[in-house]
């Protein structure tokens, strides 16, 4: 179910709950004035956390359902309006803010960038010999992919949950800001207490989701992360775009990592992905969160930048005057205009400008060489590819791509190896317990002691026989 915000003739807000016509078109019922009865309550008519805090009981959500189709069957063919249609209001102010990076591609893709930008050169050109060269496009740089932690816990931080901007209204533009960027993110509303949640509890707890766009000050946010230790601040807390609608959770949870996310500058394509591929699911997030912590209803957590959908994984910089539009399917879009350049007063404090280009002008030179060299080491020690053997399969024995244990001749010719940098998504288990898997560029590699939270026991590839 879709629910908005939305302002009364009379000057009053209530929930609006979208309702979806044959025509593929959606109709909005103010509950305030729908529900004559008083069955779904004064409090949850005016208040989106109020109503997603209660949807979840069946009792309410029939007693909704009934008020809509009483609503529609006497006004759905009038033209009369019952509140300001072109007015978008926010539809709840967030109890607080904290934001995920869910997405390792959209990480590498950023580290990529940031580098690239902002690092001397030699530091670039060695990750590009790297990934181009001496893999042949196959590998990715070992700094870019984020460190341990990362792939262990859902890495997040606080961002400041006053700053909300949604539908139409102006971004701010820092006067400390060369390179202002947008991302595109989803919100998962709190509706429930949480603390030391289970996996069951936390689902239970999710109440929505809301479209989000994380601006971003990218010149200074290099040097936050790697030089103060305390994470993003400036480049991240002075604006945060929240979406007009929300949907219930019932709308999204179960199509989750399937969804696809666009961005639109100045009314031109600028990037597109999907939420497959995320580290961690979004009720591992909240039972991490909540672990000795206590998260309360109106508190909102972004699940971290869709990857490809933020201007750094592309080079470009969003400019003062553009229009940017985001959207996520099932949650509408968001529109906001960038607003002029700020400029500090002559009696403000004359801060230097937090900016990470100033890595360049430091005597550097001999860590840039060293870390050259070091991507050579790292190459060197990374196994070299195997070209394996062809083989001649018994007549009698037919090959099963379905089969969960390989025949032994499948990997006679196959060496150890060890620290793969190659992150095969599939594994088969051989019978001397060892796993086995087929690497993208047509290999065959054997794994000892492997440990992972699940294994997929599937048959090789056809390509890697």
């Amino acid at each position: 179910m879709l629910l908005r915000l939305v302002r009364l003739l009379d000057g009053g807000e209530c929930v609006a709950v979208g309702h979806y016509k044959e025509d593929g078109s959606t109709i909005w019922v103010p509950l305030l004035l729908a529900d004559k009865k008083g069955v779904v309550g004064i409090e949850t008519c005016r208040s989106v956390l109020a109503f997603l805090s209660e949807y979840k009981n069946h009792e309410f959500k029939r007693n909704v359902e009934l008020v809509i189709k009483e609503f529609l069957s006497v006004n759905d063919n009038e033209k009369k309006k019952f509140f300001i249609e072109d007015e978008f209001l926010l539809p709840f102010q967030p109890l607080s803010l904290r934001d995920c990076s869910l997405f390792e591609e959209h990480n590498i893709n950023a580290a990529r960038q940031l580098v690239k930008a902002y690092l001397p050169f030699p530091v670039y050109w060695a990750s590009w010999f790297y990934e181009n060269i001496l893999t042949l496009g196959r590998g990715t740089f070992p700094f870019f992919r984020p460190n341990s932690v990362w792939y262990k816990n859902p890495a997040h931080y606080m961002g400041n949950a006053r700053a909300v901007y949604t539908e139409g209204e102006t971004i701010p533009y820092p006067s400390y800001c060369s390179w202002m960027d947008y991302e595109v993110e989803i919100g998962i509303i709190v509706s429930k207490t949480l603390r030391n949640a289970t996996i069951e509890q936390a689902r239970d707890a999710i109440g929505g989701f809301v479209l989000l766009n994380d601006f971003s000050v990218r010149n200074c946010q290099l040097e936050e992360m790697l030089g103060s230790k305390l994470g993003v601040a400036k480049s991240k807390n002075f604006a945060n775009g929240i979406g007009y609608l929300v949907a219930t959770a019932d709308e999204i949870i179960e199509r989750f990592d399937k969804l696809s996310g666009r961005a639109f500058v100045n009314d031109k394509l600028w990037g597109e992905g999907k939420t497959k591929n995320i580290q961690h699911n979004i009720e591992e997030v909240l039972c991490y969160i909540s672990m000795g912590e206590t998260l309360s209803p109106g508190e909102v957590i972004g699940t971290g930048t869709i990857p490809n959908c933020c201007g750094l994984e592309k080079g470009k910089k969003l400019q003062e005057g553009d229009e940017i539009k985001i959207e996520v399917d099932g949650l509408g879009s968001l529109k906001n205009k960038i607003g002029k350049k700020e400029q500090l007063p002559p009696s403000a404090p004359q801060w230097k400008k937090p900016k990470a280009s100033k890595l360049r002008s430091s005597n550097i030179g001999l860590i840039s060489l060293l870390i050259l060299l070091a991507s050579f080491v790292i190459m060197y020690f990374t196994p070299c590819p195997i070209t394996p053997h062809s083989f001649d399969f018994p007549p009698h024995q037919a090959f099963s791509y379905t089969q969960q244990r390989a025949p032994v001749y499948f990997i006679q010719q196959v060496d150890l190896f060890q620290n793969d940098t190659y992150a095969p998504e599939a594994f088969v288990k051989s019978r001397d317990g060892s796993f086995i898997t087929g690497m993208r560029d047509g290999t065959i590699r054997r794994l000892w002691n492997f440990h992972s939270g699940t294994y997929e026991y599937i048959s090789l590839f056809a390509r890697v026989l």
